[in-house]
């Protein structure tokens, strides 16, 4: 978990603690279908993207999220990609939810 990793041209440790919030903290993660979804979406965007899922906790109102990643991702960058592609994949699966 604490082990340099490198790249042609960098070593390295980028470990990042994400919490986000739906909307007005609703309680939509209380839907096991939606809360398996997004763990699901997360580790699949996790091989596609090439960074590490250290710690995922999913509670009602917020979900916390430990990463390693690559320097090539700014922490912006990939909260981007994991918050929009998990909003999208829900709402693929679920005809509508209600946020």
């Amino acid at each position: 978990m604490n082990t340099y990793k490198s790249t042609r041209y960098a070593k390295f440790l980028l470990n990042y603690h994400f919490i986000w919030i739906p909307k007005y903290r609703k309680h939509i993660l209380d839907n096991p279908k939606i809360k398996q979804l997004t763990l699901d979406t997360i580790n699949e965007l996790a091989d596609t993207h090439k960074f590490e899922v250290l710690a995922t906790e999913i509670m009602p109102d917020h979900i916390h999220l430990f990463i390693s990643a690559l320097p090539k991702y700014s922490p912006s960058k990939l909260m981007n990609i994991i918050k929009g592609t998990t909003w999208r994949e829900n709402i693929k699966a679920l005809s509508r939810v209600e946020y």
